[in-house]
């Protein structure tokens, strides 16, 4: 089974095609339960969260998402490469 890193790393590349991407780390002045990503394809703000295949957000990401997609974020679970390539593809033809 891929590991959450692996699929981090793979993504990375992949996320550079479509628009800017930094990693979000909370330690020490973030907020935890924050996801893993954050950027922008066209215009819009996008957080990524990683999970490994059969692994869920925990409570707190729950919230953390709610309360990004209250704001207009997108957020994206993503437990796969081919996961991401599907949301990215949405996202793209979402914007003509």
């Amino acid at each position: 089974m891929e590991s959450e890193r692996d699929l981090k790393r793979k993504a990375n590349r992949l996320l550079k095609q479509y628009g800017k991407f930094i990693p979000y780390n909370p330690y020490p002045y973030g907020e935890p339960g924050t996801p893993d990503k954050i950027g922008c394809i066209n215009g819009k703000m996008i957080l990524i969260e990683f999970k490994r295949k059969g692994k869920n957000l925990s409570p707190l990401q729950k919230q953390r998402k709610k309360e990004w997609e209250q704001v207009g974020a997108k957020v994206w679970v993503v437990h796969s490469i081919e996961e991401l390539k599907n949301f990215l593809r949405k996202e793209v033809n979402n914007n003509g």
